[in-house]
C-alpha cells in the first residue's frame, strides 16, 4: 500500500508538465502573433532603434535602392495598418511585460491545480486505505498496517486501533498493536488493555509489550493480571513492561513472579524489580541469586541488586563474585565498582 500521500508527487509532476507545455505554446503563439510577417519584424526593430516610425519612410531608399518599386509596394501593405502616431512602447519591454502577465496567470493556475490535487489525493488515499484494511487478502491488510505505522502520523492511529479490535488475522492484530506501542499512542490504551485478553498468545504478548512502550501507569493493573496468564511468553512480557512503567504497585506481584516455573519469567521479573529499585525486593533477589539454577536468572538478579544498592544487596554482590558463571561474577564486580572501567 502506498503512504498517506502516495501518488501526489506523480500527479503534481504531470500537472507541471502540462502547464509548462501550455506556457510554452502560449509563448510561441505570442511570438507568432507579434511576428506575423517579415516586415513587421523590421518595423519593431526600427521602433526599438529610433523610438518612432519616422525612420520607416527613408529606410527602403537607403537600404534597397535597387528594389524601390518592390519595397514601395511592400511598404504600402504595411502602412495602411493604422499604426498609432508618436513614440510607442519598445517592442521588447511590451513583449516581456505580456510574458510576465501570462507567467503570473499560469503560476496562479498551477497553485490552484496543486491545491485541488492535494485535496483530491488525500480523499482518494483515505478511501484506498479503508479498502486495503478491509481487503480479503491478508497480505494487503498486513502491508497497509505496516505502512500506516511507518508513516508515524496521528491520523493513522484510528485505523490501527480498528485493526487491533476487528481484524480476523491474529498476526495482523498483533502487528497493529505493535505499531500502536511504537507510536506511543495513549489513545490506544483501552484497546491494548483489552487485547491482553485476546485468544491468541501472540496478540496478548505484543499488547503487553506495547503497553510498556507507552508507559502509562494506568496500564499497570491490567499487566499485573497478565502475570497470571497461562502462557510464559505473556507473563514475561507483562513483567518486563511493569518495570518500564515504573509503578510501585507492581513490586509485590513481581516478587511473586520470582518463583515462576519459567526461567525467562523469573529473569524478567528480577530485571523489572531492579528498574523499580525496590528495597522490599532485596531479600527475594538474594535468594534467587544464591539458589536459582539458571545462569540468566542469576545474571538479572545480580544486576538488579546492583541498581538497588543497599548494604544487604552489596553483601550479596560480594558473594556473587565466586559464582560459577563468569557473567554473574563480572556483573557483581561492576556493580561494586561503578567508577572503574
Amino acid at each position: 500500500m502506498a503512504g498517506p500521500l502516495h501518488g501526489l508527487g506523480s500527479n503534481i509532476h504531470q500537472l507541471v508538465r502540462i502547464l509548462a507545455a501550455t506556457i510554452y505554446v502560449n509563448w510561441i503563439l505570442t511570438v507568432v502573433d507579434y511576428f506575423d510577417s517579415f516586415f513587421q519584424i523590421w518595423l519593431y526593430i526600427l521602433q526599438t532603434i529610433d523610438g518612432s516610425y519616422s525612420y520607416l519612410n527613408v529606410w527602403p531608399d537607403v537600404c534597397y535602392r535597387e528594389q524601390r518599386t518592390h519595397m514601395t509596394s511592400r511598404r504600402q501593405r504595411i502602412v495602411p495598418r493604422n499604426l498609432p502616431s508618436g513614440p510607442q512602447p519598445r517592442f521588447w519591454s511590451r513583449f516581456f511585460e505580456e510574458l510576465r502577465v501570462q507567467l503570473w496567470v499560469h503560476l496562479c493556475l498551477l497553485f490552484i491545480f496543486c491545491l485541488l490535487s492535494l485535496v483530491t489525493t488525500a480523499q482518494n488515499q483515505q478511501k484506498t486505505t479503508n479498502e486495503l484494511l478491509h481487503s480479503s487478502d491478508a497480505e494487503q491488510r498486513r502491508d497497509a498496517v505496516l505502512q500506516l505505522g511507518a508513516s508515524g502520523k496521528q491520523e493513522a492511529i484510528p485505523f490501527l486501533i480498528d485493526v487491533t479490535q476487528h481484524d480476523s488475522s491474529p498476526e495482523i492484530r498483533a502487528i497493529a498493536a505493535s505499531e500502536l506501542g511504537r507510536m506511543r499512542a495513549t489513545a490506544a490504551l483501552e484497546v491494548l488493555t483489552a487485547a491482553l485478553q485476546d485468544k491468541d498468545i501472540f496478540v496478548r504478548r505484543t499488547a503487553a509489550y506495547s503497553l510498556g512502550s507507552i508507559g502509562d501507569p494506568t496500564a499497570a493493573p491490567a499487566l499485573i493480571r497478565s502475570l497470571s496468564d497461562k502462557e510464559p511468553a505473556v507473563r514475561s512480557a507483562a513483567a518486563y513492561s511493569l518495570g518500564r512503567i515504573g509503578n510501585q504497585t507492581a513490586v509485590g506481584p513481581l516478587i511473586n513472579s520470582l518463583a515462576d516455573k519459567d526461567d525467562f519469567v523469573r529473569a524478567r521479573a528480577a530485571c523489572s524489580l531492579g528498574e523499580l529499585k525496590s528495597v522490599q525486593a532485596v531479600a527475594p533477589l538474594v535468594s534467587l541469586l544464591t539458589r536459582d539454577l539458571d545462569a540468566e536468572v542469576r545474571r538479572q538478579a545480580v544486576q538488579a541488586l546492583g541498581k538497588i544498592g543497599t548494604p544487604e544487596a552489596k553483601n550479596a554482590l560480594e558473594m556473587a563474585q565466586t559464582d560459577n558463571d563468569m557473567f554473574v561474577r563480572r556483573y557483581a564486580w561492576e556493580a561494586l565498582h561503578p567508577d572503574r572501567p
